[in-house]
């Protein structure tokens, strides 16, 4: 194996012009980004070179068979064949959209009243604990074999969407770590992954318009009493 580490990522942007002329504008040729750094660049000519074999699609599953053995509760957001390798062995916790979802169950599509009864046959199939149905502006579904809570995510001038998801996973890994209960964990990760769609590009999100916005989350869905 052959790791690499880059202290000093950057995105390499390039250009030509046909010439260098002081006084007129000039017209370049249509910029290339390319990701870049020591290391980054190192493992881009090692791959040139034919060495590394790259990941099998069982990756994920080895990483879930290991956390199982360790009792890490794993947190899993990624989909296609690689997920379903991880949920054959078993996790913690999944964040499906609604078509992400829909596949895992082997259906084409799901309708708002089935997502429910896909995520608890997830469920009780051992494939996961936990599952998190992200439902983009409208919020999140919490279900757990205890049953379900929708939270309702807080209306917001969006600028952009990049990162939201991540943002959502961050929240929820943040709070387990704080100890939350379950519908505290999602009530965080959707106040972070609104909050990431308030500002531009790759920004993510801002912490104190992430702690308004749960502010606002916990006032619509109150925490029952405790005897």
């Amino acid at each position: 194996m052959i790791y690499t580490l880059t202290l000093n990522p950057a995105v390499d942007v390039s250009m030509t012009v046909d010439r260098l002329d002081p006084e007129h504008k000039l017209h370049c040729s249509q910029p290339q980004y390319h990701a870049g750094g020591g290391g980054i660049n190192v493992s881009k000519a090692i791959h040139r070179l034919g060495l590394p074999p790259g990941l099998s699609t069982d990756f994920y599953g080895q990483i879930a068979r290991f956390a199982k053995t360790r009792h890490i509760r794993m947190v899993f957001d990624a989909a296609g064949e690689s997920l379903q390798k991880a949920l054959d062995e078993g996790v913690f916790l999944i964040k499906p959209n609604f078509g992400e979802l829909a596949r895992l169950v082997g259906v084409d599509q799901l309708v708002t009243e089935q997502i429910n009864k896909a995520a608890h046959e997830l469920i009780g199939a051992g494939k996961c604990e936990v599952v998190v149905v992200s439902l983009g502006p409208r919020g999140a579904l919490l279900v757990t074999a205890d049953g379900h809570e929708f939270i309702q995510a807080p209306p917001v001038k969006k600028i952009s969407t990049v990162g939201a998801g991540d943002s959502v996973v961050g929240g929820i890994v943040y709070a387990l770590s704080q100890r939350k209960s379950y519908a505290d964990m999602v009530r965080q990760g959707v106040a972070c992954g609104t909050a990431a769609t308030m500002n531009p590009g790759t920004e993510l999100f801002q912490r104190a318009d992430a702690e308004r916005l749960l502010n606002w989350i916990c006032q619509q869905h109150p925490q029952p009493p405790t005897s």
